[in-house]
């Protein structure tokens, strides 16, 4: 009996023995799991608050970048409206540069053909101020010879010198000149009258004369008309009164 008493609690203790040390093992186990469980939950925590805090910039930079993309497109309205109406302004550019060259060239034909009627009024006109007139035309034509100048000083100078040509049709002036008359050369003072006629007479009042514009030449008048000329000559000269004379105007030449 006392040996099957020992048997049994050397049994028993045996057993005891074993679920210790089974129970040791699934402590140890269950503790490793339970570590590894809060390690896990300590990492979805941190992995949770960085998120959040990720999240949270996020949020700020999708504020940023919505607020960025209204500026930009009111900035893209604002450079469309800007481009159109450079694009407007740039087709008004071409067309008033077109029309700058149309009338440009316009402009210089009627030029062209107001200088060249000018230049053949002056020479077959009554041959007064002859190097004056000539020395204008030449600068005109190279006024419009340069490319320089503006078409504005050129149409100013060309109206001038027809004004002044104009003028000249109003006027009455007395010159001083040698003459070629009859195979010499003779000192006279000649009389325009306008652009209607010129008589010459010799300085000593003995000889008078008149341009004929059909022979070009100085042509002799009756010594009848000696006092009349001298009388006109004085008074173009401001040496004495107006007064009415008889002059020789001629006959009108239609060219």
């Amino acid at each position: 009996m006392m040996i099957f008493l020992s048997g049994c609690m050397v049994s028993v203790f045996v057993s005891l023995f074993c679920f210790s040390s089974v129970w040791a093992a699934s402590s140890q186990s269950v503790r490793g799991t339970i570590g590894k469980t809060m390690d896990v939950e300590k990492n979805i925590q941190e992995t949770n608050a960085a998120w959040a805090n990720e999240s949270e910039d996020l949020f700020h930079e999708l504020e940023s970048l919505e607020k960025e993309k209204k500026r930009l497109t009111l900035q893209k309205k604002r450079l469309v409206r800007v481009k159109k109406m450079e694009e407007k302004k740039y087709e008004e550019y071409i067309r008033r540069q077109k029309e700058v060259h149309r009338l440009k060239t316009e402009i210089a034909g009627f030029l062209d053909m107001i200088l060249e009627k000018l230049e053949f009024n002056v020479a077959n006109s009554l041959p007064f101020l002859k190097k004056e007139r000539m020395t204008r035309l030449e600068n005109l034509e190279n006024l419009m010879s340069d490319k320089d100048e503006t078409w504005g000083e050129k149409f100013r100078q060309i109206f001038a010198a027809l004004q002044i040509e104009a003028e000249y049709g109003s006027t009455v002036d007395v010159t001083q000149q040698s003459i070629d008359h009859g195979g010499e050369t003779l000192l006279v003072d000649v009389l325009r009258l306008g652009r209607i006629c010129l008589l010459f007479q010799t300085v000593d009042h003995k000889q008078s004369g008149y341009y004929d514009m059909a022979d070009k030449t100085w042509m002799d008048l009756p010594a009848a008309c000696n006092m009349d000329i001298k009388k006109a000559i004085s008074m173009a000269r401001r040496e004495r009164t107006v007064d009415l004379v008889n002059l020789p105007l001629g006959r009108i030449l239609v060219q």
